[in-house]
This record gives structure tokens, C-alpha cells and sequence, in this order.
């Protein structure tokens, strides 16, 4: 390793098929979205095998487009990124798990 020894924070996100919603801004990919304790729970400790059955759209109608820039097509958004100090092409809320 070039630097030597390093201590880093990374992260990473898993992805599924997007929902309607997400689908309309983001026609490939969408985050899993875990919704309750229980899932949260079967993630974390769940054999391989059952915590990947977590790996799925949440249900059509489960998330609302709440703001997004206006004049743009939906998959215009999802062509464009936002930068440092740029508001994000669009936000999205989740209805009624939590």
C-alpha cells in the first residue's frame, strides 16, 4: 500500500429494481429500504440465505416524490448528478413504516 496502513470510513449500499416511484427517476436501481425492527434484525443476523429475501422494491405506493427540480423530465433527473453545495435532483419519503 502505497500510504502505509490506513483507517478509512467507507460504506456501501445495497440496490434492487426500483419501484413505480423510484422507476419514474431512476429507471435501473433503487436502495433496499428495510422498514421495520424485524427486518432490520434479520439483516443483521439472519443466515445469508433469509437476509437476502430483504434484497426487493418496497411495494407501489410505499414512497412519494416530495420535491425535484421543476421543468425537468423524470428521466432527465436521474441523467444528472448533484454536486458539493448543489440540492439533490429529487427527494423521496416514505409512507407509513415508520
Amino acid at each position: 500500500m502505497k500510504e502505509g496502513e490506513t483507517t478509512n470510513d467507507l460504506y456501501a449500499f445495497l440496490t434492487t429494481e426500483p419501484n413505480a416511484e423510484v422507476g419514474t427517476i431512476h429507471p435501473k436501481t433503487m436502495p433496499v429500504i428495510l422498514t421495520t425492527p424485524d427486518e432490520v434484525e434479520a439483516w443483521m443476523t439472519a443466515p445469508a440465505e433469509q437476509a437476502l429475501k430483504l434484497q426487493r422494491p418496497l411495494p407501489g405506493g410505499a414512497l412519494r416524490i416530495v420535491a425535484g427540480r421543476p421543468g425537468l423530465a423524470p428521466v432527465a433527473r436521474s441523467a444528472l448528478s448533484s454536486g458539493p453545495g448543489q440540492f439533490p435532483l429529487c427527494s423521496l419519503t416514505l409512507r407509513s413504516y415508520i
